[in-house]
């Protein structure tokens, strides 16, 4: 077991106090039980206040032991304060930054480093992705505060595209092809809560889309608000319509009772880039010669600005926005419901989609993909015989 906390909100420290305990005291119990330590020299309080006047810390015991209470805290790489300002987490980030800085540095010399699209990529992997870790969290911070990481960002991407001190920054951004902090952390931070969107049960679910004290932020525009009330006119401004957001959901029957689905990937051998369509069409041909007793359905997706689409037999139109690879899967969705009610048989899929085809194959989370795999579980264990077969051209 790694990191992991126990946490309580309240305003009377006694209940706090007493909740807390209660729980650590279950902890100890089970530890002991299921011969599980604990290190006590790691393990602490951390008391997130903000009162201006005297508020007593806790007094909490692990296996009759008293815990240390820190006023900082390094949890799952993120450095918490008393506080939450984050300005430890910030220091400690910026110094990380300087010396992956170094080593850029070492090989982005203007005669015999490396060239512009390397050094981009060094610098998105040791750098830029320390800065993203996290930053949906530390980007509550104040933007003073947060600005002594523009600083690193902007000195990489003048080590790797080669600039002068004196250039300006947004031609930095336009030559690297890269965004701002604070919009990338934006933009980081609507990926997430989309992602949450489609699970329910997550426990920040309702903290992001069901937030309190939403008059309470917007009499104190200087009072930092919480994720779910701060990106709330990023969501519109983006366009994002989060009640067209699919909820994940479990397979209703054991994944090793699973019928495992049949997906030919033989014609996936043949490099698309540099395979004439023809000779495409001829090994697809004879594929489908080996499969002379199947009925055979084709699937289509497809996207035109914000209307999507999916074909199999018949239309089905999704919700603007959706992705292709939805829509792709939608389509195979549609194929598989026509079987149900069909007693015609064995079927062959044909689908352009060979991501979609993979997803199935190797049991990807998906919405559309867990729905795939209950229907094809239901025709298998009714002795339907369906294979999914790409094909890597397409006339469009």
């Amino acid at each position: 077991m790694d990191d992991f906390g126990v946490s309580c909100r309240g305003s009377n420290m006694a209940t706090v106090e007493r909740q807390l305990q209660l729980c650590l005291n279950k902890i100890n119990k089970w530890s002991l039980e299921n011969g599980f330590r604990f290190s006590k020299a790691k393990t602490n309080v951390l008391h997130f206040c903000n009162k201006r006047k005297l508020h007593n810390d806790p007094e909490l015991l692990l296996d009759r032991i008293p815990l240390n209470v820190v006023k900082e805290a390094k949890f799952l790489g993120l450095i918490f304060d008393n506080k939450l300002s984050f300005i430890p987490h910030i220091k400690h980030l910026k110094t990380k930054c300087l010396k992956a800085l170094n080593l850029l540095k070492a090989v982005s010399g203007t005669k015999w480093g490396g060239d512009q699209k390397t050094l981009l990529t060094l610098y998105r992997a040791l750098i830029r992705s320390k800065l993203d870790y996290g930053s949906v969290i530390y980007g509550s911070a104040r933007k003073s505060y947060l600005k002594q990481l523009d600083t690193i960002h902007h000195q990489g991407l003048r080590l790797a595209l080669g600039a002068f001190r004196t250039s300006p920054i947004p031609s930095l951004y336009v030559e690297a092809d890269e965004p701002s902090l604070s919009e990338r952390q934006i933009k980081l931070s609507l990926q997430y809560i989309t992602k949450l969107k489609s699970n329910p049960s997550n426990p920040a679910y309702n903290c992001v889309f069901h937030p309190e004290y939403i008059t309470l932020y917007e009499h104190k525009p200087s009072a930092i608000a919480p994720l779910g009330i701060r990106m709330k006119e990023h969501i519109v401004d983006a366009h994002i319509n989060i009640s067209n957001i699919k909820s994940n959901e479990l397979l209703n029957f054991p994944p090793w009772q699973m019928v495992k689905p049949t997906v030919n990937l033989d014609l996936t051998k043949f490099a698309k880039s540099t395979t004439n369509q023809l000779i495409y069409q001829q090994y697809f041909a004879e594929l489908k010669s080996s499969y002379p007793d199947h009925v055979s359905i084709y699937t289509d997706g497809s996207k035109d600005g914000v209307s999507v689409t999916a074909a199999a037999i018949v239309n089905n139109r999704l919700p603007d926005d959706s992705s292709i690879f939805s829509a792709e899967a939608k389509a195979i969705q549609i194929a598989l419901e026509a079987i149900t009610g069909s007693k015609a048989g064995p079927y062959i899929i044909f689908s352009d989609s060979l991501s979609c085809l993979q997803a199935i194959k190797n049991y990807c989370d998906n919405p559309f993909i867990i729905e795939i795999l209950q229907l094809h579980n239901y025709l298998a264990t009714n002795n339907s015989s369906i294979t999914s077969i790409p094909i890597p051209y397409s006339d469009s």
